[in-house]
């Protein structure tokens, strides 16, 4: 991509020269901002930085989507060091960039992502809003890393990340659906929020994809072959969620609850 002006963390634009990564200019202030900061603070400590999530699958919907981010560290990370990076988070998720509340950034030491366990590794990840806590990064995850990851500095994620097999992939989404969203069923409180049904939603989509295919392909075209695939009552179930924009409503909780039944039915 052609070098640009980009916007930094407030900073005038001839103050703060940095290639355009994406075709938002928007999400390139946030990542340049990002960048600058947590290479700051972790120094030689740090190894990579790396777009993941729909904007690696080419699936970004500005209206809908959320940035997600990788920090690759040489070692686990410090007590001092995170406490300056939950700092720092904090300040430019109360700041006025676009999608200053709309990132997700985990923090992994490389020698987690060297080698596969089916079960899932947690880090220390800033999520969505500005909670600074643990999540976990999978099989999955480290497979969109690997194949569609891309760095904003940094080694090819493919110097340090195995491949993962189809075996893999489609046990994994099977884990997924049976141990995080099959409980979910009772006791759905995450449920009740309207963007998470459109999660739940798109996931089941993708869960299915990539048990069928033994690949992870964008919520989009998941959701499309899902439609070609499911009984045809799900389609605008499905349609409603691919719309949903946020700050809209959604509430379709019952219809959600029954997809993860179907979607759980569907893949056994």
């Amino acid at each position: 991509m052609r070098v640009s002006e980009i916007n930094h963390c407030g900073k005038s634009p001839e103050k703060s020269k940095h290639k355009v990564f994406t075709a938002y200019p928007p999400v390139n202030q946030l990542l340049g901002c990002l960048l600058k900061k947590v290479t700051d603070i972790l120094s030689d400590e740090f190894v990579g930085m790396y777009i993941q999530g729909s904007l690696a699958l080419e699936d970004f919907v500005p209206d809908r989507s959320d940035i997600d981010l990788v920090v690759v560290t040489q070692f686990p990370i410090r007590d001092d060091l995170l406490k300056k990076l939950e700092s720092m988070h904090k300040k430019i998720t109360d700041g006025k960039m676009r999608y200053a509340k709309r990132f997700e950034c985990i923090y992994i030491p490389i020698d987690a992502l060297r080698h596969h366990s089916q079960r899932k590794a947690y880090f220390p990840c800033l999520h969505v809003g500005g909670e600074f806590y643990t999540d976990g990064f999978g099989i999955i995850e480290k497979h969109i890393l690997r194949e569609k990851g891309m760095a904003l500095k940094g080694p090819n994620p493919k110097s340090f990340v195995r491949s993962v097999s189809l075996d893999e992939l489609k046990k994994a989404a099977l884990n997924s659906l049976q141990n995080w969203w099959l409980p979910q069923l009772k006791g759905n409180s995450r449920l009740k929020k309207d963007d998470y049904q459109v999660y739940a939603i798109l996931t089941m989509c993708r869960a299915i994809y990539t048990i069928d295919k033994g690949d992870v392909v964008s919520k989009s075209r998941a959701a499309s072959y899902a439609q070609g695939v499911l009984d045809k009552r799900w389609a605008p179930l499905i349609d409603k969620a691919l719309s949903w924009k946020i700050g809209n409503k959604f509430n379709h909780l019952e219809e959600t609850l029954n997809f993860i039944r179907y979607a759980l039915l569907w893949t056994k």
